[in-house]
């Protein structure tokens, strides 16, 4: 028997083994209760600025995904800072994430919607209005498709900095709950499905090539276009 069809066969069920990883850090990607959010397309090449008259003057920068590309000084590695005129001062408020730091909350802007939380790392800055307190800081981020420049609101709280960030390039870039909810429900049943056609492909796939190349490839193409609908057509499934 040829070995095309098991190519086949991995066509379509590596990315639905993909999809199923949950809650994983990929780059600039994250997968999350099976949605995938593209930070990337959040990463500035000039650094995010904010400068409120709540601040006094103040200016926080950050960065998404990407590190700062002016930190405090040269050589560091951080991905949030706060300029304090007054004093000259400028520190570095956050100098990494990790996969713990992501969660999905109910959005506070909307709460028909999910947004996406990080939690960035902090270990050694102490807090500038309380020396007993490192700096904390919370990004929620916003999906609405209609804002093209991103909204930004903060506010500093008791030294933990809160960064409301709204953008269509918050949204999800891939959802397909609904259709892993479906296989999960039946997992039974797909799983019988698919040792019945593994059986017929071992023992009958030599003598009936080309059905089986058939079948295979309606499978792979109609699972494509299952994903590529769902990908593109907006649908809460939270």
């Amino acid at each position: 028997m040829s070995p095309f069809p098991y190519y086949i066969i991995l066509l379509i069920f590596f990315p639905m083994s993909l999809f199923a990883i949950s809650n994983q850090l990929f780059g600039c990607g994250i997968y999350i209760q099976n949605d995938y959010y593209n930070l990337k397309n959040l990463s500035s090449s000039t650094d995010y600025l904010y400068n409120a008259s709540t601040w006094g003057g103040n200016i926080l920068s950050f960065n998404l995904c990407e590190k700062m590309n002016n930190p405090c000084s040269s050589g560091t590695s951080i991905y949030a800072k706060i300029n304090y005129t007054n004093t000259r001062t400028c520190k570095a408020i956050a100098t990494g994430y990790d996969i713990n730091s992501f969660s999905l909350q109910n959005d506070t802007l909307n709460s028909s919607m999910k947004m996406l939380t990080i939690n960035y790392i902090n270990y050694s800055t102490l807090c500038l209005e309380d020396s007993t307190k490192n700096y904390s800081t919370i990004i929620n981020l916003h999906c609405n498709a209609n804002v093209q420049t991103p909204l930004i609101l903060a506010e500093n709280v008791n030294c933990t900095i809160r960064i409301d960030f709204t953008s269509s390039n918050a949204c999800s870039q891939l959802s397909i709950g609904i259709l892993w909810q479906i296989l999960e429900q039946d997992k039974i049943a797909l799983a019988l499905i698919l040792m019945i056609l593994g059986a017929v492909i071992s023992f009958f796939g030599q003598r009936l090539f080309k059905p089986t190349l058939f079948l295979l490839g309606t499978l792979a193409v109609a699972f494509i276009l299952v994903v590529s609908i769902i990908s593109f057509v907006p649908i809460n499934l939270f």
